[in-house]
């Protein structure tokens, strides 16, 4: 079962800027936005004749799911990145934005669902998959909770995504007060208003970079069993 790690934020905080120190040789990565990476890079597209590449732009199921297969097959990959996982929803709810009833939220939900189980079940355990994401505000018992974003409320009231994982990180900013810089960070738990989450002692402190290479590390220093490390 592979460890899977949500990565939660709005636009522009720093979400794929993260990626940016992953190991292009090691990493494969499912663009779904279909767009450039916010870093110079020499991240190639995927090819399966030739067996080259390590980037797929497509928010197509038919295409993402046997990509993952073959690349467990034939490429040697030991992380995966979903970057605008939201966008698996949104992209479908538009182009089907004109049928009647609720059949195009039950299709969105189930379609979420057999790819996270694909994710959990297929890959090896030792294997880490990012999922980059958007968040959004809901209300629950009267509190407000920022939380993954989602299409409908199958997927919320069903499954939650978040509880399917060990490690849900958060972005945020910070602005120096004299010199204007932004920081990006990682917050690493919850503060009682978020579905923010890691295991005890995996990340010293409430606020970490904004590095996936970073976490990666930290992931596998905390189970060394389960990816081999002696």
């Amino acid at each position: 079962m592979a460890e899977i790690v949500y990565v939660l934020g709005q636009s522009g905080t720093g979400k794929s800027r993260s990626i940016k120190n992953l190991d292009p040789n090691k990493t494969f990565l499912i663009d779904i936005g279909d767009k450039s990476l916010p870093f110079k890079n020499d991240w190639k597209d995927f090819n399966s004749k030739e067996e080259t590449g390590n980037i797929i732009h497509t928010s197509d199921m038919k295409v993402i799911k046997p990509a993952i297969q073959y690349c467990e097959q034939y490429m040697n990959f030991d992380t995966y990145v979903i970057d605008e996982f939201q966008f698996l929803m949104s992209f479908e709810f538009f182009e089907r934005g004109k049928e009647v009833g609720y059949q195009k939220f039950t299709d969105i939900g189930q379609k979420i669902y057999n790819l996270i189980k694909q994710l959990k079940q297929e890959l090896p355990k030792n294997k880490i998959v990012f999922i980059l994401s958007h968040t959004e505000e809901n209300f629950v018992d009267n509190q407000k909770v920022t939380k993954i974003k989602t299409i409908g409320r199958m997927l919320d009231e069903k499954l939650t995504l978040e509880s399917l994982a060990t490690i849900t990180l958060g972005t945020t900013i910070e602005k120096d007060p004299i010199t204007k810089k932004l920081t990006y960070y990682f917050v690493t738990q919850n503060n009682g208003n978020s579905t923010l989450k890691s295991p005890e002692g995996m990340f010293n402190d409430y606020k970490i970079p904004n590095d996936l290479e970073l976490v990666r590390q930290k992931i596998v220093e905390y189970y060394p069993n389960k990816f081999n490390i002696k």
